[in-house]
């Protein structure tokens, strides 16, 4: 094995840092590369809050990963198969007082987004002579849920103070094709035609609980709003 060896050399597995672990070798395989990405990040926070005591606490965590797979069965073909996690979790937002030099807050309830997020994509490219034809194929999976704080209009609505959180969560899901044919010869005149196509669909559930609003307004539960909504949004182009 050697040092810098990277993605762009057909029929060898490598690590981020360079270093292929496999060789693959003998018909199709030495056509065939595989990269594998894996990605564990922390972030200190340096926010403190005053009303509840705690420090540091808009630190975060990004754990993730990517694999990619890439064939070229001819000469003049190329296909690269790619799967994309990540996962993301904050503690608490970066918020602080606007009239302070100091990193401080004094919020009753975190406030965040998590997300969980998938991709995966599949990409050809075929260069005949004369031209270069493209296709981009990707599904997309999000989970999120954000959480708010809705203590102070709790208080100035009800007169009541204690931590209200605002949540809001629910999955979407996105596909797009994309199909490209561009001129392969070199020259000083370029043409490029294409088209593509996009469709996002969203679930959002929201729910406001302000802890004692089912004692003062006589209910079972102190869920004061739930909605539950649903957005699709398609997007087609020519070019």
């Amino acid at each position: 094995f050697r040092l810098g060896v990277f993605f762009a050399d057909l029929g060898v597995v490598n690590l981020p840092g360079g270093k292929p672990t496999i060789r693959m070798t003998g018909g199709a395989a030495d056509r065939l590369a595989l990269r594998i990405v894996g990605y564990d990040q922390h972030y200190g926070g340096y926010v403190d809050n005053v009303r509840t005591g705690a420090s540091d606490v808009n630190y975060a965590t990004t754990r993730g990963g990517r694999l990619e797979l890439k064939w070229s069965p001819f000469h003049d073909l190329s296909l690269l198969g790619t799967v994309l996690a990540q996962d993301d979790s904050p503690h608490d937002s970066a918020y602080s007082f606007y009239n302070s030099r100091g990193y401080q807050w004094n919020g009753a309830v975190a406030n965040y987004s998590y997300s969980n997020t998938r991709i995966y994509s599949l990409k050809g490219v075929f260069r005949p002579r004369l031209v270069t034809a493209t296709s981009i194929t990707t599904y997309a999976r999000r989970r999120e849920s954000s959480h708010g704080d809705f203590t102070e209009p709790a208080y100035a609505q009800l007169g009541l103070n204690p931590p209200s959180p605002i949540t809001d969560a629910g999955p979407s899901h996105t596909f797009s094709r994309e199909l490209r044919i561009a001129s392969a010869r070199e020259g000083r005149f370029h043409w490029l035609i294409g088209g593509i196509y996009i469709d996002n669909r969203r679930t959002i559930l929201e729910n406001v609980i302000i802890p004692g609003t089912g004692a003062l307004l006589g209910t079972a539960s102190n869920d004061v709003s739930a909605a539950d909504s649903f957005a699709e949004v398609r997007e087609e182009a020519l070019y």
